[in-house]
């Protein structure tokens, strides 16, 4: 009998023992009548959209090596392009939003043709039988194709196979006592494969299943623990072996055959524990031994099962079992690291043989011999944890002293092998390393100084012995101390939205000092002192137990004490664990203390002598104590007003919850970068620094369309800009005079005015024939679209004028538009990442594919256009600058000089103190001077606007514009808003803005003009923009900062480079200063010097030319430039900052050093 009718006869035989059983006596089977959940309803909300910006999960490389994928917590997968460090590098996808059980497991395959993706999902919150497994393919981020779905427990390994037949089959590991499965996914292959413009029926889609068989009678169920679950997967090599499977996990190890019968085992309560936990299974490349690896035990177990080992076995010799088909035979080899560092007990969770060598990785694992430190990508201060994991490579399996490589601080989450003999490695840092065969981290193949690492964003926001999470009297200010070396104090502070002042940091590790300093910066928001809570009250008898002093002195043992504990009477789940917790004592008219409980699964807020407050009830009473969090609460802090309690999350999120109800009603997200945030609110508000905030959450919706099939949608939060981004609304929270009133959470993506894009590369994500056919669907578009113009455009290259279209098609779900063009011969270079964006009714959408065929011949030299303007003369001693006129000569001179763009037409306008003015025009490689009579505003209006007139006569599709400005500026404020004007010479403040230059007047001139809005417009501004505070609106007591408006910039492709400053000074420094800097917190200048200029232009032209640029040869991104702004400008004056506004697609933007 073949694999297939097995296939079909276990599970229809399944089904029939299913009615005619009592309930309960074979577990339920995916695709079965089942009873009914939640019903799917389209939902959205505001989540981090970087990669990697939760915690980690399951990794998936393509069978190219092309490519790897990432699963992590929040149901989201990034794809990390291996061959280029300027290729895809973003989320893929998002699981459709449900409230699903905390675990972190999101399982994820790839088919190995590359076709087709799975990935598993947990159960929903109180819904029995409602995990699920979703497919989607890589070309299309937009749709899952179909869900596999009443899964009676959550999946923990997903593998896809194909059997002798060509049928692809996915292999299904489970937690909780359930035995594995097996689907025959042939239909959702094909499906995957077939044009984007076909139409699906999901009905017909639906894949056979297998549950496999037992060993004995409860082998999944009966492993010696409170939890058993099934870890490890792995096929033979060999296409012709008799085994087809090999599944491990707590209860032991499974060998099944080709009809997936036991063909062999070896059970933990037959005495093999030294098969206890198998978690990493491989073979080596030849099918003729296997690798096993186990994870750790409890600490009483010690390390009975040896999971500090790799064991080597005979393949043959594992498979000769007798009648009872028991595994009988002992390792060949018992790999070791060496020497155990600390009391934990180590642990190889994950295992890859490749070529030669054998890796393995997991937790606990020992640093490298002294003298060979292990600095982790991610270092953490060494008194919270003493650890470096390491991965461990043995050149071969008699290898006695194998090389340990670091991997980070965390625990390793997966590890996977890649094309060559390397492995990529996913932590909980979290980070994604791809190390080559000799276990070195390995680089790009065409950036050979550039490393393949993949850092997320996560703050970490875990509480060491010292710093734990404070916060103000109303909530509206935390301090804290992340995770880091050096590591910071930091405060976040809401009340000040979009300035660089609002998320401030000292590095000194007294306490006290950092906490004043913090203060001392923060005061000039605030008419009044800034007033934190005090420390908590000691209370040690609560709830029934004795609790230890106080949270800082929760280490390991006495966490595990404090769990035990409370373990039976809060119903924790076995795996949870207490975290922190702080205590209240009693409020006014009031005799009984509080309670603030921390978990990795609860918040819980509880009166000491055991009535559940969110709840209103007694704790017995209450099924579930508390209320469900999504990730771990590491830190607590209530407000002094009582209001709130804000938690720490593992995540890198805080959190505000309403002391009254439990409620979510706000969220912040700082980035390691100390320097950028965003903040939302349960209603969807939010706000967020100028400083690239918004470019690492979006708004993510999913729709359900029927039949298992999902559409979701990621779009940036800056899309959403017009009607949510309102500061006013998050202070609200805080002020708010109905404070316990329920809030209603936003579930559908609010209304941008344009329709929603999805675009699908027809015939996958490789072209080899230069003729790339694209479908594109407007979900939102009506009738009216079907005038509407679609312009396509290609990374680096411009908008596609040869593009056709094959037609449009109104349906029931939008505009469906068929076209195509042919790639650019010079962009024909195989193996070349190429990026392309569709516009259609002001909305935009991405896609990226690779060319495969052959080369084809070079592109033409690309093409810059600029205006660059610098005045120092502002007619008197006191109000005239020294060197902005250089700095805008030295902007000028670089672009003349530098070599990978061609210049059309660079125009240049400066005005010296004490000099005559000067125009100059470097086109098509002639100069020309002219003198400058004038610097006022009628002379700069009229030559911008007749420079701007001739760029948009003459540019094309692939050009690049600039502008540069370095002057006096200052700011209008309003409330809530904040414009910036360049000021020209005999302006005053007063003239703003009928005689000043700002954002609105320059696109009004580029209008004017007829510029093409898809043409890239760059703007670099050093002329400061003022940070003074204004009373607030809301909170007259109050003061705050305006946000920056540039709005009017969306009409264009732009990015906007501004220097920033405290007060209205110029911060203007002699070279000598640039160079090397003297009197950074005051900015004054150490002496005189006939040439200088601003320290943002500076840093600026540094990075253009490459200096401390890693792989510069290989070009500089915008993203490059502002880090580099963020970073460098203040640390050569304290007092001036950059910010960062875009418009822009995710177009690298590259530019190449002198």
């Amino acid at each position: 009998m073949d694999a297939r009718s097995v296939l079909r006869l276990r599970h229809l035989v399944a089904l029939a023992v299913g009615v005619i059983m009592a309930a309960g006596a074979l577990p339920p089977l995916a695709c079965q009548a089942q009873p009914a959940g939640r019903e799917d309803r389209a939902r959205g909300e505001i989540r981090l959209t970087a990669p990697l910006s939760s915690v980690p999960s399951t990794l998936a490389v393509s069978p190219d090596g092309r490519f790897v994928l990432a699963s992590t917590a929040d149901g989201s997968v990034s794809t990390f392009d291996l061959n280029s460090r300027y290729g895809q590098t973003e989320v893929l996808i998002s699981a459709p939003i449900r409230d699903e059980e905390l675990q972190k497991q999101r399982p994820i395959a790839l088919s190995p043709s590359g076709d087709l993706i799975a990935l598993g999902v947990p159960l929903e919150r109180n819904v029995a039988d409602s995990a699920r497994v979703y497919f989607f393919k890589r070309s299309d981020n937009k749709r899952i194709l179909y869900s596999i779905d009443q899964l009676p427990s959550r999946p923990l390994k997903l593998a896809f196979t194909v059997d002798s037949a060509d049928r692809l089959l996915l292999v299904a590991l489970f937690a909780d006592e359930q035995p594995p499965r097996v689907w025959d996914v042939t239909k959702l292959r094909d499906a995957a494969r077939a044009p984007a413009t076909h139409p699906i029926d999901t009905d017909a889609l639906r894949p056979d299943e297998d549950v496999l068989p037992e060993p004995v009678a409860g082998f999944f169920s009966n492993c010696d623990r409170s939890e058993c679950h099934s870890f490890g997967v792995a096929v033979p090599p060999n296409g012709d072996s008799e085994i087809s499977l090999v599944i491990g996990g707590d209860s032991g190890i499974v060998f099944y055959d080709r009809n997936f019968e036991v063909a062999a085992y070896g059970y933990t309560r037959d005495g093999r524990q030294d098969m206890r936990r198998v978690s990493g299974i491989s073979f080596s490349p030849d099918g003729k031994r296997v690798a096993i690896s186990r994870r750790d035990l409890a600490q009483t177990e010690r390390d009975a099962n040896e999971s500090c080992a790799v064991h080597v076995y005979d393949f043959e010799a594992m498979r000769a079992t007798g009648p009872d088909r028991r595994i009988n035979a002992q390792p060949l080899f018992k790999l070791r690291p060496g020497e155990q560092l600390g009391e934990e007990v180590c642990y190889f969770a994950h295992l890859v043989w490749n070529g030669d060598a054998i890796f393995a990785a997991g937790n606990f694992v020992q640093q490298p011999p002294a003298g060979q430190p292990c600095r982790t990508f991610r270092y953490l201060d060494s008194g919270f944890h003493p650890y470096a994991n390491m991965m461990v490579r043995w050149a071969a399996v008699a290898d006695a002293s194998p090389s340990r490589h670091c991997l980070g601080t965390n625990v390793a989450t997966d590890l996977r092998a890649i094309p060559g003999g390397g492995v990529a490695a996913l932590t909980q840092d979290p980070s994604l390393i791809v190390f080559d065969a000799s276990g070195n981290v390995s680089t790009y193949p065409a950036q050979p100084h550039v490393s393949r690492f993949f850092e997320g964003p996560t703050f970490d926001i875990r509480n060491g012995s010292r710093g734990a999470l404070v916060t103000n009297s109303d909530g509206s200010i935390v301090m804290l101390r992340p995770l880091g070396e050096p590591r910071p104090y930091v405060a976040f502070d809401l009340m000040a939205p979009l300035s660089t002042a609002s998320f401030v940091s000292v590095t000194n590790p007294d306490q006290d000092a950092s906490r004043a300093e913090l203060l001392k910066t923060l005061a000039p928001h605030r008419s009044g002192p800034i007033k934190f809570g005090e420390k908590p009250k000691e209370m040690r008898q609560c709830l029934g137990i004795t609790f230890p002093k106080d949270a800082d002195s929760l280490d390991g043992p006495a966490r595990a004490e404090l769990t035990a504990s409370l373990g039976g009477f809060l119903r924790l789940r076995p795996i949870e664990r207490v975290l922190t917790f702080q205590f209240l004592d009693p409020a006014s008219g009031e005799t009984q203390w509080h309670i603030v409980l921390g978990t990795t699964h609860r918040l819980l807020y509880a009166r000491c002598d055991k009535q559940d407050v969110w709840n209103g009830k007694t704790i017995a009473e209450t099924p579930f104590p508390g209320i469900r969090i999504r990730n771990e609460a590491y830190q607590l802090a209530v407000s002094g007003d009582r209001k709130f309690v804000i938690a720490a999350h593992a995540d890198g999120i805080l959190r505000w919850y309403r002391m009254s109800s439990g409620q979510n009603v706000m969220s912040a997200f700082l980035r390691p970068d100390l320097s950028s945030w965003i903040a939302w609110t349960a209603e969807g508000y939010f706000d967020y620094s100028f400083t690239s905030g918004s470019q690492v959450a979006g708004w993510v919706q999913s729709i359900p369309t029927g039949g298992g099939s999902w559409r979701i949608d990621v779009q940036p939060l800056s899309r959403f800009n017009e009607k949510w981004h309102k500061p006013d609304e998050l202070q609200k929270v805080f002020v708010d005079a109905q404070a316990n009133r329920n809030v209603t959470t936003a579930e559908v993506a609010p209304d941008t005015g344009r329709p929603q894009l999805q675009v699908a590369i027809i015939g996958g994500d490789k072209i080899v024939d230069g003729n790339v056919r694209l479908s594109i669907r407007a979900s939102s578009s009506d009738a009216t679209s079907q005038r509407s113009p679609l312009t396509i455009a290609i990374d680096g290259f411009g908008r596609m004028e040869s593009a056709k279209e094959h037609g449009r098609r109104l349906q029931s779900d939008g505009l469906l538009i068929d076209a195509s063009f042919d790639l650019p011969e010079c962009l024909r270079h195989q193996g070349k990442n190429l990026r392309i964006e569709v516009n259609f009714e002001g909305a935009r959408e991405g896609q990226y594919f690779t060319y495969a065929g052959p080369d084809s011949a070079a592109c033409p030299q690309k093409r810059i256009w600029g205006v660059a303007v610098g005045i120092s003369d502002y007619g008197s001693r006191n109000s005239s600058l020294k060197y902005a006129d250089q700095d805008a000569q030295r902007f000028f001179d670089f672009w003349k000089n530098q070599g990978f763009y061609k210049v059309a037409r660079f125009a240049l306008l400066t005005a010296p103190q004490n000099e005559p003015g000067k125009t100059l025009v470097m086109e098509n490689g002639k100069q020309t001077t002219s003198p400058l009579s004038s610097a006022d505003y009628k002379t700069l209006r009229d030559f911008m606007q007749g420079e701007f007139k001739k760029i948009a006569e003459n540019v094309e599709a692939g050009d690049v514009v600039l502008m540069y400005f370095a002057g006096h500026g200052f700011s209008l404020k309003e409330i809530h808003s904040d414009y910036w004007f360049f000021m020209p010479n005999g302006t005053d403040v007063k003239d703003a803005p009928s005689k000043a230059i700002g954002i609105p007047k320059i696109v009004e001139w580029l209008g004017a003009a007829d510029f093409d809005a898809e043409i890239p417009l760059i703007i670099f501004v050093d002329a400061c923009r003022d940070l003074r505070v204004f009373p607030d609106k809301v909170n007259p007591a109050r003061a705050h900062r305006a946000v920056p408006d540039f709005t009017d910039l969306y009409r264009f492709d732009a990015t906007l480079f501004l220097a920033t400053g405290d007060g209205a000074s110029a911060f203007e420094l002699p070279e000598k200063d640039l160079r090397n800097p003297k009197n950074v917190a005051s900015c004054e200048p150490s002496g005189e010097d006939k040439n200088g200029g601003g320290a943002f232009t500076h840093v600026l032209l540094e990075v253009l030319n490459g200096k401390n640029v890693d792989d510069a040869q290989n070009g500089i991104s915008l993203d490059t430039i502002e880090l580099r702004l963020k970073a460098d400008v203040k640390n050569i004056c304290g007092k001036q900052h950059a910010m960062t506004f875009s418009t822009s697609s995710k177009f690298p933007g590259l530019f190449f050093p002198n």
